[in-house]
C-alpha cells in the first residue's frame, strides 16, 4: 500500500485562535539542523532576509520496498514537471 495515502489533511486543521494549535518556534544559526518525522505538521516562513536558506528533504525505506509513484513528481503531484520547469531558462 502506499504509504502517503496515511497523510493528514492539514487544510482542515485550526491554526490560529486561543484554544488552537500553538506553533512553536526557535531561532536558528548558520549549520544547525532540524530532524523530525513524516507525521510533524510543519512550516517555514518567508525568507525576508538577502541570505540563502536551503531547506533538505531526506527519505529512507527499506531496500526491498517499492518507491511510491507519486515520491517521484514534483510536490507530491501537486505539479508537473514542466510547470516546475516553466520559465527556467534552457
Amino acid at each position: 500500500p502506499d504509504s502517503n495515502a496515511r497523510m493528514v489533511d492539514v487544510s482542515a486543521l485550526p491554526w490560529s485562535g486561543p484554544d488552537r494549535v500553538r506553533w512553536v518556534t526557535a531561532d536558528y544559526a548558520a549549520g544547525d539542523v532540524l530532524v523530525f518525522n513524516s507525521k510533524t505538521v510543519h512550516m517555514g516562513l518567508d525568507n525576508v532576509t538577502s541570505d540563502v536558506r536551503l531547506s533538505l528533504d531526506c527519505r529512507a525505506q527499506p531496500a526491498g520496498e517499492p518507491v511510491s509513484a507519486r515520491a517521484l513528481q514534483p510536490n507530491w503531484t501537486r505539479q508537473a514537471w514542466p510547470e516546475v520547469y516553466r520559465g527556467w531558462p534552457a
